[in-house]
């Protein structure tokens, strides 16, 4: 509720502080940097959701067809309580290899068998894991997953370049603050003003801008 309060007093603010800044506006020769810098982001935005569609359908189909979007060796089964079916049993990672074999206190395992079947879990997960690669280069996940980080990185560029180019206009200042709510509007609930999210970034340049403004009017 604080944070509510709070954040009207703010917009209330930025209202009065660009209604009177008729002045700077009018005195401004060129037009005003944000404008372009806005729709840059939002292309970029744009481009980013496109490809995390991409990469989400090309995972589905990917487990559709190998039965898991990572690599997994079967090492057991159990019993539905509800049904009796038998669901297979799987390990995902190394970590669980080695949580069910050792440490057991201070010291693992040391029966010969334990120790056997422990290396022969590991060694099929190894190989799980070379031939899971295979599979996600051939299917194009590697590139697409790529294509992402890359489109990722545009956007960041983008939203930096938003953030620290001062607006000069209201209407600069407007899509600065539209800018911050996109990325995550449960991020005003707490004190964005401090920075330490994009949504805090952005918002801190809308409000730094706002007093260079009300100090020009």
């Amino acid at each position: 509720m604080k944070s509510d309060i709070t954040r009207r007093h703010v917009l209330a603010g930025a209202t009065a502080a660009t209604l009177t800044s008729s002045v700077a506006v009018a005195a401004a020769a060129k037009p005003d940097p944000v404008l372009a810098l806005y729709e840059a982001w939002r292309k970029a935005v744009d481009e980013t959701e496109r490809q995390i569609k991409a990469v989400d359908a090309a995972h589905d189909a990917f487990a559709e067809k190998y039965g898991s979007t990572s690599p997994r060796i079967q090492y057991g089964w159990r019993a539905d309580h509800d049904t009796g079916r038998k669901i297979p049993l799987y390990f995902y990672s190394v970590f669980e290899i080695e949580r069910m074999f050792g440490p057991q206190g201070h010291s693992f395992h040391t029966h010969p068998r334990v120790v056997e079947r422990r290396q022969g879990y590991l060694a099929r997960f190894e190989e799980a894991i070379k031939q899971w690669r295979q599979w996600y280069e051939a299917e194009g996940l590697d590139a697409l997953d790529r294509s992402h980080e890359e489109a990722a990185k545009s956007e960041s560029d983008a939203c930096r370049a938003l953030r620290e180019t001062p607006a000069t206009t209201p209407a600069g200042v407007a899509l600065k603050f539209k800018a911050a709510l996109f990325y995550t509007p449960a991020e005003f609930q707490g004190d964005v003003a401090d920075g330490d999210t994009l949504a805090g970034e952005v918002f801190g340049s809308m409000l730094r801008d706002l007093e260079n403004m009300r100090k020009l009017s």
